[in-house]
């Protein structure tokens, strides 16, 4: 199963690891309450509505290329045409905004 690589800061400082295919089948996540299982589902379906709708079309690209088909900045750089430093700084900022917005989940 693949897995994101990036990992989640909790409150608690526990870091958990969601698979990316389960954060994108998370569609209900806020219906559920109580229980661990719930707690990931709520965060992974967090982490999917903060991707989908709060990162740039830009950042949602790299951040999936990177993450998911593990592709390395300088193949998403060649991919798009850019500097690889490009492709760093805006996966830098995507997982900013990220951690930004679900710091209290």
């Amino acid at each position: 199963m693949r897995f994101l690589c990036q990992v989640l800061e909790i409150r608690a400082m526990r870091r958990v690891y969601l698979p990316l295919d389960y954060i994108t089948s998370c569609e209900d996540a806020f219906s559920n309450d109580g229980g661990d299982k719930n707690k990931n589902t709520r965060l992974a379906g967090a982490l999917y509505q903060v991707i989908n709708n709060d990162l740039t079309k830009t950042q949602k690209s790299y951040i999936i290329l990177y993450y998911k088909y593990k592709m390395k900045p300088k193949q998403i750089a060649e991919r798009y045409n850019v500097n690889p430093s490009t492709v760093s700084r805006t996966i830098a900022r995507a997982k900013k905004n990220i951690f930004r917005l679900l710091k209290y989940i």
